[in-house]
């Protein structure tokens, strides 16, 4: 847009406008109003030439204009008196100042393609990165990252205009949908102060701009490489050697290789004697791949050693250590495997039939493998070995894999090396193609489509084995397609059309997926899915490692998440107004499909193996007596689970927006822009009403008609649980004043609103529709009868997994109840729909500077309200906190007794806490107390699918100066100083116990209170600041040294120095205590293994300082005692008073996060060297080397936050990982 006038000032009506790309020849035509302003909209991202003309005047010409992503760029022209056919050319590049209130950053793909930019390992190289790296008021990273403060995943991402709404995810990342970053000709944050016509976000809106072609065929060819052998060995490395050592001793490096390859094209659609597509029809390719494989070693665990694994489990029995005498009077020796074939009961003084021994107790007796079974003696070579023909055949027919699965030694423990990444492999393919074509002045066309395929590996704790690693197979495939038309109607009048279509397609499944392996080993039962878990003990995915590793993945989901999104915008201008106004309407898809767990997962104890009343643990990682393993080999569980899923869901959702916008140039120096967006989200479905709900009013005949129960759509006659909400209502405000010819001020208010999409990557409400066989020691095997005792198998696998014997699907509204086996019912309330909204201002100034520089400072806020909360959405059926501290007269716990234990003086500590009875007559005598207290005491879990009770605040000062690429450098420069206050930094459920900035002990306490839990965002760095610059040296052809053609220009001109520099100031801490709650909100409103600490006395001295260098035992950091007091604190920091049971009595009063005790600063410095060859005038080669972490320093990570850890207030590890080195060719053309 502009204004044209002529040399006395006076505006010029009816002057004709043509507007054209210089690189395609495409033009757009206008003429002024009466105002004297002309407007031209929609136009893509190009070079462009302006060009004025009336009669009585000189044509003028402003040449070079370079226009951005969602750019509005004024043009002001003068037009001199004379002759039409006489021009008056000016080279006049964008301006540098802004003339609209918007506060937002762009990047060319030139200038990012210069700048250091790392391979990442999940993604290649991301289009987000400038955003974190280089602008003010963002912090993480382009997976989760915050933009001035908003939620993690909650900004927008268009490309190509048109949003990627994920329904998994509301936005920031846009992994799986990545266009090659070849493939995108601009990058644009618009962080504050947008326009109405955007909106669904939190925070800023993100722009990505495809490529298109041009009259001249253009493209490249590249790859980034990395490997090993380049990169420095590092902190880890070099003090643990984790990776092993050679043949010399040195410390290996772990295997790590990463290819970046592809190439593109792009120019006229041209077919000789057939079609000739220039100035009209125009296409670009983009074909990019990736291949990573990276291996490093973790840490060691455990699996069955050679011997056991031919049932010789003689290296666990220690005939020297008589651990006690059975009721029969027979040693028992530790580490003896006893056969659970021959238990029996005995009684005191009666004769054993089958050993004729008199009993000296009561009690179960067993006999031991290769023991005499009336002496107790070991008979030699045989203690303690399980003959094959004992074996579970089962069993037998996964042994081979266990010994295909390589061993770094045969020790007892530690004797397999873990993965030290879940994701050793990935190959990702990203193929992109645009189409552009103008049919006329008036009309023009554009599509585009992205593919994006990405498999993968998941969950690799360990290598080999064949089928029963815990591999899952990840293959992500995305699909974006955008179809777009813009028609000039006349002068005035300009209509936008827009169609786009996004397809996320998630299968994470089991390597072996449909391989029928339970069928292969002989399991009945179970389904064909993956290969049966088996679980000894410990974490399968962080194993411990005294305990045996898990086998088999149940991995089997399948998620399709799609979207239609149409939208139709108006442009009219008239006077000084340009007015716009449109709608968008979103059409969310979310199939699922699920088959984890349907093959069975089983648990494998000692106690089937041990002597009853010897089962507990001895020393570092052994029993008293029987062995996991052992339990295995003969096939017998202590418990076993398989999931019954014949409802596969498919949700639906929606939303209709309208916005009007007018930006009015009310005087030739002030801009007002004001607007009003109306976003209408339609309530969530199914696509045949099969969900289920949690109903906090609908009585609940299997808890005496108490409140609380589950109800079911499809008998409600409505389409969803929620109920339509019609008041999202966005206004937006922004005022532009230019002071000068080099002075702008700026300003602006908005009310942005969150899409309505699950956000979650859980909760589908099918309670009721699906189920579960569960064989345990409270759910017998109906086929063979009860297991009461902790050491009796409750399944034989031989025999098969029990058929499930209820119907689904179940409408009784009772069915979910903890004692019918229930465990966690989904809440979608009915008034969940109102979506999270943030209210976005800014004050500030941008000041032109020599050196084609623009310097802006700005005040930027932000309040969020309604937010998605998911670190309390299991909080719902948490017991109030004050529970805690009752205790009985022993001083335990009472919350861990049931009511058929009670004493009248429990009672009586019962009574004077408000409890005067069970909550229902039939509620059972047998469920500890704690159970009873929850809000719905019927239900174990009540989950909150959109628990929209969230706030925050965030203010910052924000300073960037910028500098245009000219005079052969180009920068950004900027800084931030910040301050966010939340109880939610992240909506989405993959963050629910905590985001990846604190760790998962970062979980709510105060479910009662939640106003207590907020605190400074976890992700908060108050200070920031980031330099992205590129430099060209001033060497070689039309430079100012060497300036020459031939082998001196080759050899010594064409290079730059480029660098991305951050330093940042540390993060808040987390602190925990190891004490476990009785009762505590924990992940599922239940007891949790940490509490907070209690702070006492004054701890504002406490302050962070690295005393020494980075040490294995711990760097000192906080300035607290290393050792416990008499009371147990450490400083300030003590932990929760307990009750003689160990149980906390009331959470800690350490707030959520602490703002003023802070981790080390970090420094992240990339560095990059460039060196362009001209091979001809077309024809370019670059050759690039990367220093990532350039100076190699490791930084110190945050200390140790555990209070009651020998380490509290240490550092252990570094901050970043050493210096790696990618090498980069380019052959541009």
């Amino acid at each position: 847009m502009g204004r044209v006038s002529d040399a006395s000032g006076a505006v010029i009506p009816g002057v004709a406008i043509t507007i054209t790309n210089t690189n395609t020849g495409v033009g757009s035509q206008t003429e002024t109003n009466g105002e004297g302003i002309y407007t031209v909209s929609a136009l893509p991202v190009g070079l462009y030439r302006v060009e004025a003309k009336k009669e009585g005047f000189k044509t003028a010409v402003a040449d070079h204009i370079d226009l951005g992503v969602a750019q509005q760029v004024t043009i002001d022209l003068t037009l001199q008196i004379g002759e039409i056919a006489e021009k008056v050319t000016v080279t006049s590049e964008t301006p540098l100042l802004e003339t609209t209130a918007e506060i937002g950053s762009a990047m060319t793909d030139r200038v990012f393609h210069e700048l250091p930019i790392t391979i990442d390992e999940f993604n290649g190289r991301q289009p987000q990165t400038f955003i974190f790296s280089s602008l003010p008021g963002s912090t993480g990273n382009s997976f989760s990252g915050s933009i001035n403060g908003g939620q993690l995943f909650s900004h927008e991402v268009l490309v190509d205009g048109i949003a990627i709404a994920r329904y998994d995810i509301s936005g920031g990342s846009i992994s799986g949908f990545n266009p090659s970053v070849e493939a995108i000709g601009e990058f644009k944050l618009q962080a504050n102060n947008y326009s109405a016509q955007y909106g669904e976000s939190q925070s800023g809106i993100v722009s990505f701009q495809m490529k298109s072609g041009t009259n001249e065929l253009h493209g490249n060819l590249y790859e980034y490489h990395r490997d090993r052998l380049f990169n420095a060995a590092g902190w880890r490395v070099n003090t643990s050697a984790p990776n092993g050592v050679d043949a010399a001793g040195k410390a290996i490096r772990a295997q790590n290789v990463q290819n970046n390859f592809g190439g593109t094209v792009g120019g006229p659609v041209f077919l000789p004697k057939v079609y000739d597509g220039r100035n009209k029809t125009f296409f670009f390719f983009s074909y990019d791949s990736m291949r990573v494989v990276t291996k490093p070693r973790g840490s060691l665990m455990t699996f069955p050693t050679s011997d056991q694994l031919e049932g010789n489990f003689s290296r666990l029995l220690d005939l020297s250590n008589q651990i006690g005498v059975d009721a029969l009077g027979r040693p028992i020796f530790q580490g003896a495997i006893y056969d659970p074939a021959t238990t029996r009961p005995i009684k005191n003084g009666a004769i054993d039939p089958g050993t004729g021994l008199v009993a000296t107790q009561d009690g179960f007796i067993r006999d031991a493998f290769g023991f005499n079974p009336v002496t107790g003696a070991a008979f030699p070579g045989q203690a303690n070995i399980i003959p094959q023909s004992r074996w579970s055949k089962v069993s037998g027919n996964i042994v081979p894999f266990y010994k295909a699965v390589p061993r770094i030694n045969d020790n007892l423990f530690r004797n397999l090396a873990r993965s030290g990444t879940n994701g050793p492999y990935l190959h990702i393919n990203t193929v992109s193609i645009k189409v552009d074509h103008a049919f006329n002045d008036k009309h023009k066309f554009s599509s585009m489509f992205n593919y994006n395929d990405n498999p993968g590996s998941n969950g690799v704790v360990f290598f080999g084995g064949g089928p029963i690693g815990l591999d899952q197979s990840q293959h992500i495939t995305g699909r974006m397609a955008r179809v777009s038309e813009d028609w000039t109607i006349n002068n005035h009048w300009l209509n936008h059309f827009g169609l786009g279509y996004n397809r996320f397609a998630n299968p994470n499944v089991s390597k072996v997926f449909e391989e029928d392996w339970a069928g292969q080993i002989g399991l009945t039962g179970a389904s064909s899915a993956h290969f049966p878990q088996s679980n000894f003990g410990t974490f399968c995915f962080s194993p411990s490692e005294l305990r045996l590793g898990c086998i088999g993945s149940t991995s089997g989901t399948f998620d399709a998440s799609e979207s239609w999104i149409f939208l139709d915008d108006m442009s009219y201008t008239f006077g000084k107004h340009q007015l716009k106004w449109g709608g968008e309407l979103r059409r969310y898809r979310d199939n699922h499909r699920e088959k984890g767990s349907t093959s069975g997962v089983f648990n494998w104890s000692n106690n089937q193996t041990s002597l009853p009343s010897f089962q507990g643990t001895y020393g570092a990682g052994l029993f008293e007596t029987g062995w996991p393993f052992a339990s295995f080999l003969l096939g017998t569980a202590d418990m076993a689970f398989r999931t019954v899923i014949p409802t596969q869901v498919g949700v639906r959702q929606g939303l209709y927006v309208l916005y009007f916008q007018d930006d009015w140039r009310a005087t030739p120096k002030l801009t007002l822009s004001y607007g009003l967006r109306w976003d209408i989200p339609t309530p969530r479905g199914e696509v045949f009403d099969r969900m289920s709900s949690f109903d906090p009013d609908v009585p609940n005949p299997g808890a005496e008609n108490r409140p609380g129960a589950l109800v079911f759509l499809n008998g409600l006659g409505r389409g969803s649980f929620q109920d339509r909400y019609y008041r999202e209502f966005g206004p937006r405000f922004g005022v532009a004043y230019q002071l000068t010819s080099k002075t702008v001020l700026r300003g602006g208010y908005g009310i942005t609103y969150a899409p309505p999409i699950a956000n979650a990557w859980c909760c589908n409400n099918t309670q009721g529709f699906n189920s579960s066989i569960v064989v345990s020691h409270s759910t017998p095997d109906p086929r063979f009868g009860s297991a009461p005792n902790p050491w009796d198998p409750v399944l034989q696998w031989d025999n098969g997994i029990p058929p499930y014997s209820g119907n689904l699907p179940n409408t009784d509204s009772a069915s979910e109840n903890f004692d019918r086996s229930g465990n966690f019912v989904d809440w979608l309330r009915r008034d969940s729909l109102r979506q999270p909204y943030v209210q976005i201002w800014s004050l500030g100034v941008q000041r032109e500077l020599p050196l084609d520089s623009v310097l802006e400072v700005n005040y930027v806020g932000s309040k969020g309200t309604r937010l998605i909360a998911s670190i309390f959405s299991s909080a719902v059926n948490a017991a109030p906190t004050k529970f805690m501290s009752m205790v009985d007269s022993n001083g335990n716990a009472l919350v861990n007794k049931t009511f058929g234990d009670l004493t009248p003086s429990d009672w009586t500590v019962l009574n004077s806490f408000g409890v005067k009875d069970k909550p229902y007559p039939s509620f059972p005598n047998d469920v500890p107390i704690a159970q009873a207290l929850k809000t719905y005491p019927q239900y174990a879990g009540i989950n909150d699918v959109y628990p929209n009770f969230g706030s925050s605040n965030y203010h910052s000062a924000q300073v960037s100066w910028r500098k245009r690429p000219t005079h052969g450098l180009t920068f950004i420069a900027s800084y931030t100083f910040s301050k966010t206050l939340t109880n939610s930094e992240s909506g989405h459920t993959y963050h629910k116990y905590g985001s990846p900035y604190s760790g998962y002990y970062n979980i709510t306490q105060w479910p009662e209170s939640r106003h207590l839990e907020k605190s400074v965002a976890d992700f908060d760095i108050p200070q920031a600041l980031k330099l992205t610059w590129v430099y060209e040296l001033p060497v070689g052809r039309g430079k100012k040294f060497l300036n020459q053609g031939g082998a001196v220009d080759k050899i010594f001109g064409g290079w730059k120095i480029t660098a991305v520099q951050n330093y940042l100031s540390g993060s808040p801490l987390v602190f925990s205590s190891y004490i476990p709650a009785a009762i505590s909100t924990g992940p599922y409103g239940r007891g949790h293994w940490a509490t907070r600490p209690d702070m006492i006395g004054d701890w504002s001295g406490v302050k962070g300082s690295v005393g020494g260098p980075l040490d294995p035992g711990g760097t000192p950091y906080l300035n607290v005692p290393l050792e416990p007091d008499a009371q147990g604190c450490k400083g300030p920091f003590c932990p929760v008073p307990t009750t003689a049971d160990g149980y906390a009595l009331h959470p800690g009063n350490a707030p959520r996060v602490f703002g003023n005790i802070r981790g080390p600063g970090k420094m992240f410095e990339d560095f990059g060297i460039i060196k362009g060859t001209r091979i001809n005038e077309r024809i370019n080669l670059e050759f690039m080397t990367n220093f990532f972490n350039v100076f190699n320093r490791h930084g110190f990570g945050n200390p140790d936050p555990v209070v009651d850890s020998p380490t509290f207030g240490r550092i252990l590890n570094p901050a970043q990982g050493p210096r790696t080195i990618q090498f980069v060719l380019r052959l541009n053309f």
